[in-house]
């Protein structure tokens, strides 16, 4: 199927995508054999993982060689493969951590500026955690502070940029 989400302007493709076919648990192992893993925690509901598109592209194309996965809700599976990022995408319970995720060489926290969804995140062992600053959280005390009046679009990119990222918000 044609992806609708084609290549914004920021120029880093061209063309219309096809959603990529689901790797079988054989194949995903032997193909994820030696890569690093970039693990994103998305935002809840429709709306939270459409603000992260621009985040997710951006984090795609930072982290080619990493196998990347998505967290997010259920209903949310059969979206991941229309973003173009993702070689994976996990419906996650905040009580239970998948074992195929632990140890992740990245963190990242698109779902909120914290606690709880920061210390789900850290109970993987992730190498690196970036998410906004929650000051019970001490992992988290380099991150950006939050801004409680921006969309989450605009909020995701700038965590991103704050952490170094050149990070185009109308992709």
């Amino acid at each position: 199927q044609p992806c609708p989400l084609s290549p914004g302007p920021s120029g880093r493709g061209s063309g219309t995508r096809t959603a990529p076919a689901p790797l079988t648990e054989a194949g995903a192992q032997q193909a994820n054999v030696g890569r690093r893993v970039l693990v994103v925690l998305a935002g809840g509901g429709l709306s939270g993982f459409l603000a992260g598109i621009p985040a997710y592209r951006t984090l795609a194309w930072s982290y080619p060689r990493h196998r990347r996965v998505l967290l997010c809700d259920t209903a949310l599976l059969p979206l991941v493969p229309y973003v173009g990022a993702f070689e994976d995408a996990v419906a996650v319970a905040f009580q239970s951590i998948p074992e195929r995720i632990r140890e992740p060489a990245i963190a990242v926290n698109l779902h909120g500026r914290g606690p709880w969804s920061h210390r789900f995140l850290l109970r993987l062992r992730p190498g690196r955690l970036i998410a906004y600053a929650h000051p019970s959280v001490a992992e988290s005390r380099r991150g950006a502070t939050w801004g409680p009046h921006e969309s989450d679009r605009v909020r995701w990119c700038r965590l991103l940029a704050a952490y170094g990222f050149a990070i185009d918000p109308d992709d």
